[in-house]
């Protein structure tokens, strides 16, 4: 019966396992094939997340590390222990802090093109999502590798958008047969994959991009190209789904609330004056940040963490068996009562800087030496796209509550269909 339910909606079943109000659970036993643990308490997820890399809990064993891994190879995100730092070590210069200011012009042409494109009139219905993954992969491909061969990295984000559901089937599948084993399944993943990693390899092989982007800053810190055709390839599949999801649910929330969205789009018309947002005005535009940390919050991008037991481990007062599979949900997570007072309520104040919470109460991107290194590129990437797009057009409430889905990363089941309008003058 949880294997059903986890096919048919992981983040409703986490939900459901974590409960509510009086009922909510901050450890949560459960059976799926094999011993399982959700943990909603912030200090267990430190412990697990912020403790040496792969001691005591780890990502070896795992089918959902070792079935990402033969699409990513040895990319950052699948991968552990000593080999995980040295590729942090990589890629960190290039994608935190000033690193990311030739980014952020790729970031405001691409705001500033969605703009353009939802002011022209008629007014009509968007599928919000899909432009906010087309803005979002635009964006990232230009940043990656400049304007002269971004429709090579978009390309690789199509390849993927075709390999996902094949992916998603294997993941999901009872029982995860080895690579070598040729079943219909892993046939189909092989031929996604191989198609994507031969473009991303073809990429590398046959053009030079620009030293101030972000390949170009890689390859000169790098010499092996197999090395760096796993972080592209990652860099690729993760950077402009989770940027995606963060744009996509900040403007669902601004759509259900139109008073809030009416403060954003005032504090963006007064600091940009009618141009695309840059990274520069970011210092201007603190409510525009509160109301990105908020959404995530509420529609984290990563929709699931796990680890594995290294033996025996004892953990809040519980022992856990060699083997079990701990899982940490941020969607539950961030629903802890005792860290989010109503904690389904859309309230930005909660990251006004006045109060303080316990630093892995909230994990969008997840915490400790794993945590995405890509998060400051999404949160850079969201707040300039919402505050570029707030002041120009008006977006309906929606008909009916989304419906939160997840794949690689969080969704909205179906879409997201929102009515565009004139902004209100």
């Amino acid at each position: 019966m949880n294997a059903r339910a986890y096919g048919t909606n992981p983040v409703a079943f986490y939900r459901g396992v974590s409960g509510s109000g009086d009922g909510y659970r901050t450890v949560a036993p459960f059976d799926l094939f094999g011993q399982n643990v959700l943990i909603n308490d912030p200090d267990l997820v430190a412990e697990v997340l912020a403790g040496p890399s792969g001691q005591r809990f780890g990502k070896t064993g795992l089918r959902f590390f070792a079935v990402i891994r033969r699409m990513l190879g040895s990319g950052l995100f699948g991968i552990d222990g000593d080999q995980h730092q040295r590729q942090r070590r990589l890629l960190y210069p290039v994608l935190r802090g000033d690193a990311l200011r030739p980014a952020a012009g790729a970031m405001s042409r691409a705001a500033e093109r969605l703009r353009e494109e939802w002011t022209v009139p008629p007014y009509r219905t968007v599928d919000v999502a899909e432009a906010a993954t087309r803005t979002s992969l635009e964006l990232l491909a230009e940043a990656l590798v400049g304007p002269p061969l971004a429709a090579s990295v978009v390309e690789l984000g199509h390849l993927f958008t075709h390999a996902e559901p094949t992916l998603l089937r294997v993941l999901k599948a009872p029982v995860v047969f080895p690579d070598w084993l040729p079943t219909p399944g892993n046939r189909r993943l092989g031929h996604a994959t191989a198609a994507l990693r031969n473009r991303a390899a073809d990429l590398l092989r046959l053009d030079e991009p620009a030293p101030d982007t972000v390949l170009g800053r890689l390859l000169a810190r790098e010499s092996d190209r197999t090395r760096i055709l796993d972080e592209l390839v990652t860099l690729v599949v993760a950077g402009h789904q989770s940027t995606a999801a963060a744009i996509t649910f900040t403007l669902y929330l601004l759509a259900k609330h139109p008073s809030e969205a009416r403060r954003i789009a005032e504090e963006a018309t007064s600091a940009l004056n009618g141009r695309a947002a840059t990274i520069d005005d970011l210092p201007a535009l603190p409510r525009t940040a509160m109301v990105v940390a908020e959404s995530m919050r509420l529609f984290p991008p990563v929709w699931i963490i796990t680890r594995r037991t290294i033996g025996t481990q004892r953990l809040g007062g519980h022992s856990l068996k060699p083997g079990t599979t701990l899982h940490i949900c941020p969607h539950t997570l961030h629903r802890n009562p005792a860290h989010w007072p109503e904690p389904d309520r859309f309230m930005p104040e909660r990251f006004d800087g006045t109060g303080h919470r316990h630093r892995f109460a909230y994990a969008p991107f997840g915490g400790g030496p794993h945590k995405c290194i890509g998060n400051d590129f999404a949160l850079l990437a969201t707040a300039i796209v919402i505050a570029t797009v707030a002041p120009a057009v008006h977006l309906h409430p929606p008909a009916q509550e989304v419906t939160v889905s997840a794949r690689s990363f969080t969704v909205p089941e179906g879409g997201l269909q929102l009515r565009l309008a004139p902004a209100p003058r």
